[in-house]
């Protein structure tokens, strides 16, 4: 009852007991011996009210709370945050060269018509005047030979191989030829062809030319060895199309077999003697030893760069938590259950790998400690991203450029009794699904993940919202209501309300120690009546109201200190945010009273 309401009720009760004395007593009477106890029995003892519009913002109190704001006329929930992940780092690719294989074997020397064995004084001086162009001898070479680059430790990112970019890859061919230095300052190899795998880019010295297609590596003219008869031939590969070489990947695990094979003619002309040949050298002349070694001398073959298919995953990535501050005594009693319309999550992420290689990413969303599950996955398909996730899209969005993404369970992030006081919001399941990339390049660090988040939750209540609301009224036995033995109390107004919750209330009236008063051990309660335009009552007064309510209670009732009131309160359907100037507008406030005061006088 209204601290008005109740002065002047007791006001208007002591003024009819005064008057009632005033009036039956006699002057010349000795009152020191008569019962000066007096009862005044009223019975629909009508009292005209007044109250000013209640609005919601002389009840919602947010000037000391950083979380409720009043954003575009509208009560809202906000808060931010931020992450900073470590950098995203890419790590060298390597494959572990082959080891250096080695072949010797003994060639056969063709002579043109001078047999060292069988040569004449005649013989050496017809060598020592030969031509440069004449061919002493050749020696056929074909050799084979394969090597297995194999790694079980490729980095697990790598998918499919299409083109990789070497750096280093290097292929040493050296050739020697012993015993024929006696007579020889240096032999030549003519036609000379090297089988290599298909599919390289590859550049040679001595001016040899390499074919993708086929594999094999040419040299136009012949070629010379040093003074030693030895001969270092170099292949530097840049780059290699997998499919064509035959690179296998499968399972972490990469092969390359490479099989080779040299051919060509060994030729020794007279511009390679060394002259003056005397006939007991040439006499010692037998078929020499050829060596071939094949080498990788720069070791472990590093990938700069790669084409093919990439997967990526990432650890979770935990934004910093937002804590819940209290929360306006309004809604923030036992037994509410806020469930909110159009909560939004605003949520941008940058993605490093994107910037470079238009790598998607996709990821999922948990709130730590609560149930609520995103089954949807976000989708970083841009350098910035920026999505707003609620369970319907907003009229217009709060950070610009957000794509709405549906999350249907997002407004029961502040529902049920044991709300968390923080929530983690967590980017979790992070990948990279397997994509095409072209000239990707490993070992290389991409930047820092960096994102913010934004909570914005306008003051809009689902019609599965409780809002649990109760106060307590008390102290008016010191104004006198002790004496006051109420029979029934009842209350009609006219009720106008904007405010868009439903609410079913109850009054329980308490004594001075709060507890329940009681008729036959049953607590006495008012219902709050929503009376329609027919005069039907319901329990449930709904929002956007302008009709009639009643209110009444139902004696004895005695040693009334105060009520107890209690209410629940419901969202709509539709959306409709509280806002400060809502308000509800009681007029045309009856308040009939019925029962006895009883007072000394």
């Amino acid at each position: 009852m209204d601290i008005r309401i109740k002065s002047t009720f007791v006001f208007l009760l002591s003024l009819l007991l005064a008057l009632s004395l005033t009036t039956c007593v006699d002057s010349r009477y000795d009152l020191s011996d008569i019962d000066s106890t007096s009862a005044i029995k009223v019975k629909d003892l009508a009292f005209p009210i007044s109250i000013d519009a209640i609005t919601l913002e002389s009840i919602v109190d947010i000037d000391d709370h950083r979380q409720i704001k009043i954003i575009n006329g509208e009560y809202a929930f906000m808060d931010e945050g931020s992450v900073e992940k470590s950098n995203i780092e890419v790590p060298p690719l390597a494959i572990p060269a082959p080891e250096t294989k080695t072949v010797e074997r003994t060639i056969s020397l063709a002579t043109f018509g001078i047999d060292p064995p069988t040569t004449t004084p005649g013989d050496i001086i017809f060598i020592n005047s030969i031509k440069d162009d004449f061919r002493l001898y050749s020696a056929e070479i074909d050799n084979e030979a394969s090597f297995n680059m194999d790694s079980e430790n490729i980095n697990p990112a790598v998918i499919k191989i299409d083109t990789i970019v070497t750096s280093n890859f290097q292929i040493k061919i050296s050739i020697g030829i012993s015993e024929l230095d006696r007579i020889f300052k240096s032999i030549e190899i003519h036609d000379l062809i090297i089988q290599l795998p298909k599919g390289l880019t590859a550049t040679s010295s001595d001016g040899g030319v390499y074919d993708t297609k086929t594999g094999i590596l040419t040299f136009a003219d012949y070629i010379s060895f040093n003074e030693n008869l030895e001969k270092e031939i170099t292949i530097d590969i840049s780059k290699i199309d997998a499919k064509q070489a035959g690179i296998e990947l499968a399972d972490g695990n990469l092969l390359f077999k490479i099989d080779s094979s040299i051919s060509g003619v060994f030729a020794m002309h007279g511009r390679n003697l060394k002259k003056p040949v005397t006939l007991e050298e040439f006499k010692k002349l037998k078929d020499p030893t050829l060596q071939i070694e094949i080498s990788f001398p720069n070791g472990d073959i590093e990938i700069s760069e790669f084409s093919g298919d990439v997967r990526f995953e990432y650890d979770d990535i935990s934004f910093a938590s937002f804590v819940i501050e209290e929360l306006p005594k309004l809604i923030n009693q036992e037994g509410t259950d806020i469930r909110l319309a159009s909560p939004q999550i605003y949520l941008t992420i940058n993605n490093p790998l994107y910037d470079s290689y238009q790598l998607e990413a996709i990821a999922g969303i948990d709130l730590f400690p609560t149930d609520i599950v995103f089954e949807d996955k976000l989708i970083f398909n841009k350098a910035i991203n920026n999505y707003c996730l609620s369970p319907i899209e907003p009229d217009s969005m709060l950070v610009a450029g957000s794509v709405f993404t549906e999350f249907p369970d997002l407004g029961d992030i502040l529902g049920g009794d044991d709300r968390p006081d923080e929530i983690d919001i967590r980017v979790i399941d992070i990948e990279v699904p397997q994509q095409t990339v072209k000239n990707f390049i490993f070992g290389k660090d991409y930047g820092k993940v960096i994102g913010d988040y934004l909570i914005y939750a306008p003051a809009s209540f689902t019609d599965k919202a409780e809002i649990h609301y109760a106060d307590t009224l008390d102290g008016w036995i010191d104004d006198g209501l002790d004496k006051m033995t109420i029979d029934n109390l009842r209350l009609n107004a006219k009720v106008n309300s904007n405010i868009p919750l439903s609410f079913r209330a109850v009054a329980y009236p308490i004594d001075k120690d709060g507890n329940h008063l009681t008729i036959d051990g049953q607590p006495v309660k008012a219902i709050v009546k929503y009376v329609d335009n027919e005069g039907g009552t319901f329990d449930i007064l709904p929002p956007f109201v302008k009709s009639s309510i009643l209110i009444e209670f139902k004696g004895p009732l005695k040693n009334v200190d105060g009520i107890i009131f209690k209410a629940i309160l419901n969202g709509t359907k539709e959306i409709h945010p509280l806002k400060p100037k809502q308000s509800i507008m009681f007029t045309d406030i009856k308040l009939n009273v019925s029962g006895e005061y009883i007072d000394e006088f």
